[in-house]
């Protein structure tokens, strides 16, 4: 009886598959299509891979936007994800042969897009840009935000979409390093970064990223990382912080707050604030803030200008993803 079941079942499967292709009516041919996605910088060098896109620095979907005319929508959002090895979308769109296609796309790593409460997406067909108003930055909301517009418009030939994303963030870390010798380990707890502008308005014109209107939200949330180990002398690269991704900034005046316990026996806790000016962060870059404690610091910290690199460049685009 199972068997029966089992085998109708199938039957009943199969009949729904021949009637959804009867109604598409057309071949996968003719239905616009994408292909390797990729990163111009890449995210491997920040955020843990696990938070991110993984090791192939790849995000494993991006939400593309698209239409024909001001009032003519193709994509609205519409989720585009990697299936064994290719890039797919549910609801299918079939290439117009004649029309001039103007695309754009954001990707982050929630797998149903951006959340409601981080920001609004909108696409312009007249000026090819695609907005995201209210983006929101903060501790709670770690996510690299990647965009891209695409010079494809499909007005002779239907070809796969190509998306070279941009970062949209920058980046920042605070690095401790101690000039106490390895007799006097140091711990830092209760790192905070406030001040920060963590709300703004971003767009995306001719692969080009910008930002306006930033701000600190109506609630402010400080960045922090209690998960620091103890600094040796003998470590010359010191101890970092968490790498925050933070919105770009013309100009910010942050404040840094920690304590640094020194020693054991007896140990000496040392509580500081530090309002440091931090100017120019700019989109895909990385910010490194460096501190050394000395006998003569244990009142007073200081960071210095900050170490700035590009964030590291993406070295292939995973050729497997076109096949």
């Amino acid at each position: 009886m199972k068997k029966v079941l089992l085998i109708a079942a199938a039957m009943s499967v199969l009949a729904i598959a021949c009637t959804k292709t009867e109604v598409v009516s057309v071949s996968d041919g003719n239905m616009i299509s994408f292909d390797n996605a990729f990163v111009g910088n890449s995210t491997k060098a920040g955020l843990a891979t696990a938070e991110q896109y993984g090791s192939s620095n790849l995000p494993p979907q991006f939400f593309a936007y698209a239409a024909t005319a001001a009032d003519a929508a193709v994509f609205s959002g519409e989720k585009v994800y990697l299936s064994n090895g290719s890039w797919v979308y549910d609801n299918l769109v079939k290439w117009e042969s004649g029309n001039t296609y103007k695309f754009a796309a954001y990707a982050v790593k929630d797998a149903e897009g951006l959340p409601a409460a981080n920001g609004t997406a909108s696409f312009n067909y007249d000026s090819h840009t695609l907005a995201i108003d209210g983006y929101v930055s903060n501790d709670k909301y770690q996510t690299d935000l990647l965009l891209a517009t695409s010079t494809q418009n499909l007005s002779s030939a239907n070809e796969p979409v190509v998306f070279n994303f941009k970062h949209a963030l920058s980046m920042i870390k605070f690095t401790f390093k101690s000039g106490l010798g390895g007799d006097n380990p140091i711990t830092i707890s209760n790192f905070k970064i406030a001040d920060v502008k963590t709300t703004g308005n971003v767009s995306v014109n001719n692969n080009t990223v910008s930002w306006t209107d930033q701000a600190e939200e109506a609630a402010p949330v400080d960045f922090t990382d209690n998960d620091w180990t103890e600094l040796l002398n003998s470590d010359a690269d010191g101890v970092a912080s968490d790498e925050f991704v933070v919105i770009p900034q013309a100009s910010a005046t942050v404040t840094v707050t920690f304590e640094a316990t020194i020693g054991s026996d007896p140990a000496k806790t040392l509580k500081s604030e530090i309002t440091l000016d931090a100017t120019g962060w700019e989109a895909g870059k990385r910010y490194n803030y460096t501190a050394t404690i000395t006998a003569s610091d244990l009142d007073y910290i200081e960071f210095g200008a900050p170490t700035v690199e590009n964030w590291d460049d993406y070295t292939d685009a995973d050729s497997d993803l076109a096949e």
